[in-house]
This record gives C-alpha cells, structure tokens and sequence, in this order.
C-alpha cells in the first residue's frame, strides 16, 4: 500500500525535482558542519602528532641550564622509555641565506624509540627539516655552515662556524619544526659548544597512563629544579581554543540546518496542496491520520537517510581538495600545518545526524498539527468546487 501511495505522490517531475532541491541543500549543510568539525579534529590531531613525533610524551628540563645526566635521574626513569637531548639555539649559513635554527643533539637510537624519528646520520652530517630545505634550496649532500656560540666566557658572543652536509632531510608535519630544528649526533654537539658530558633536556614516553598525572608524579620525584612538561605544552592555549571554536561553531552552523529543515516542511506543505485532492480521497476512503503520519515520517526519514549519506560523499569530497588541491594548502607560519585534513569519528557523525533528524522532527510536528486541522470536508468542498 504504501508503495502505492508513493508513486501517486511522486510522478510529477517538479515534485521529484523539489525534492532533489531539498536533499541536496540538506546534505550540504550536514556536510558544512561535518567538515568544520572535521577540520578541527584533523588539525588538533596533526598537530598532537607532529609534536609527538618531535618530543615523545614529557619532556623535562632544568631552571638552572645544562645539567649531568646523573644516576639519580636515571633511577627515576629506570622504569620508562627516555633519551637526553643538548639543544642550543645557533644560526645556519647556505648561498648568503641565514636562518635561525634549534639545534638537538641526539642519541640517534634512543630517540627513535622514543619519538618513532628514524634519524641515522655519518660523521659530519646533519638532518635538517622540509620546510627549511625548500628555504634554503637544499638537498642530501649539500653543505651547510652552522654558527653555534661555544659557550666560554672568555669568546663569549663569538660564534663557532663549522661545516656539515646535509645527510637527511625530515618532517614532522609542523611547519615550525620542519622550519628551525636540525638534528646532529649529541657528543659532536657537546663538543663544539664546550659543555662536557652535559645535557638539557629529557624526554619520555608515559605508555598507558594518564600525561597529567604522569608528569605531576615526575615532577615530585625530580625536586624543584626540574619542569616538566607535556608535549603539548607549547601549542596549549592553541589547543584549548580549537576546542572551544569547535563546539561553538558547531552550534552557530545549528542555523543552516534549521533553514535546510524549514526547506523540507515547505516541501511536505507543497506536496500536500499539490496532492491535496489524492490525499483527501483516499482519507474518504479510509486511511486514517495514524497511516498519513505514518506515510509523512517515512518521507521526512527517507529524506533524512539520504541526506546523511550524500552529506558523507561531499565531506569525503572536501577532504580531497584540502589534500590534494594546491589551492586549498594553508600558509605554515599561520596555521602550523602545510595542509589541514578532515578526520572525523563515530560520535561526530551520530552527533550532526542525531541533531538533523531531531531538527526534522520538530518543525515537521509543528507544521502537521496545521495540517491535520483541516477537516476532509474543506478539503473536499475546495478541491472539487
């Protein structure tokens, strides 16, 4: 019966045309919203990841500089994943370009461990990130003058130059990182700015257990000289606001959907003056209100389902031209990313959804109360006068 009915509703072509109008529009805006919320979550977790892939989970350092990497400290982080690092800050020379960079020195193993970074490098080598090989025009093999300070008093503010050739070229995925660290083997770092044996910073993986409260209990067992740091400590305020952007956009865009809603009830509302002489023969003949909702919800529900699933092909449209478009890629020294990404999880997609149907519901219980107030007779007298 109900097939029935839909083919009587459905054969005029403006009909069909209003109501491909109507699901479009509708996917469109769950597709908006989606994408927005996308895009957040893709940025949050690029960035999370790149910093990662940078640091591991905390890091630590001392208030008073560069510290011995003692037996003390190792029997506190006897139990966890960890590699030191002596970083400096220094300049890097190529074709009378300069930049200002973050020199690491790492045990190239333990920090593979700990970051997931394969870097490996020969005897007068460096790696230098992405972004600043593409500055600087630079490729594996080339050579390159680092400008570090040496660290006496008695030279202080006269730099220390010394060639290395680029062994390998790294990315993080952030722009900043790919832009000013380079890596170097951590006893030729010792070296060349004179600090002994010393190191500046420790960093760990906390597997399985809460960052917060691992670096809460870090930091007493370390004493008051020491900070510790989660690895999203430098983009924290960032972060907390993409959160907070999230779920007010994501509520401000609640008022493309309600429009798109209203579009669908001014179909039902179309569709039943149009239809209005079948609707009320076939109420003469016996089909009561209970049936004629049960036929409305079908339709609001089919334009529902299908508007969901052509919102996923357009969100999965806009994921490619972010990826892949080069008009679409965003300037690095804005949003720390050289492309963002859609990424979205289970709970987003029930959460858009969810707030669409419920949307339809509402406007389309509003609109069938007036409705269903029309007497059969009315209806009659007017179709057939």
């Amino acid at each position: 019966m109900f097939s029935s009915i839909f083919n009587i509703f459905f054969t005029e072509k403006t009909i069909k045309r209003f109501i491909v109008g109507v699901v479009a529009g509708l996917a469109f805006s769950i597709s908006v919203i989606l994408a927005t919320i996308g895009i957040m979550d893709g940025f949050e977790h690029s960035l999370k990841k790149g910093l990662k892939q940078s640091i591991g989970d905390l890091y630590f350092y001392s208030v008073r500089g560069p510290f011995k990497f003692d037996q003390k400290i190792k029997d506190i982080l006897k139990e966890m994943d960890h590699t030191s690092i002596l970083q400096t800050e220094g300049f890097v020379v190529s074709s009378e370009i300069s930049k200002g960079v973050l020199v690491k020195g790492i045990h190239f193993t333990t920090f593979e461990k700990i970051t997931g970074e394969k870097i490996k490098l020969g005897k007068g080598e460096v790696a230098i990130g992405h972004q600043l090989a593409t500055v600087m025009g630079l490729v594996v093999g080339d050579d390159l003058i680092l400008a570090l300070s040496k660290g006496n008093r008695a030279v202080k503010g006269l730099p220390d130059l010394k060639s290395f050739r680029v062994g390998q070229i790294f990315s993080h995925g952030i722009y900043e990182k790919d832009l000013r660290i380079i890596y170097i083997a951590q006893s030729v770092l010792q070296k060349l700015i004179n600090v002994g044996d010393k190191i500046n910073v420790v960093t760990l993986n906390i597997p399985g257990k809460d960052l917060e409260e691992a670096r809460f209990e870090l930091s007493e067992s370390l004493g008051g000289s020491f900070r510790v740091k989660t690895f999203w400590h430098e983009f924290g305020s960032l972060l907390e606001a993409v959160e907070v952007e999230k779920i007010l956009i994501g509520l401000i865009f609640q008022l493309v959907v309600v429009i798109s809603v209203f579009n669908v009830l001014a179909f039902i509302i179309f569709l039943n003056e149009k239809k209005s002489q079948e609707i009320f023969l076939l109420r003469a003949l016996g089909l009561n209100q209970r049936k004629l909702l049960g036929i409305w919800l079908t339709i609001i529900t089919g334009v529902w389902f299908v508007s969901c699933g052509l919102s996923v092909l357009l969100v999965a449209f806009f994921n490619y031209l972010l990826t892949y478009v080069s008009i679409f890629k965003v300037p690095g020294e804005i949003y720390h990313l050289g492309r963002l990404n859609i990424l979205l999880t289970s709970k987003d997609y029930i959460l858009v959804f969810g707030l669409a149907l419920v949307w339809l519901l509402l406007v389309f219980g509003a609109g069938y109360i007036r409705l269903r107030k029309r007497p059969i007779l009315e209806g009659l007298r007017k179709e057939f006068a």
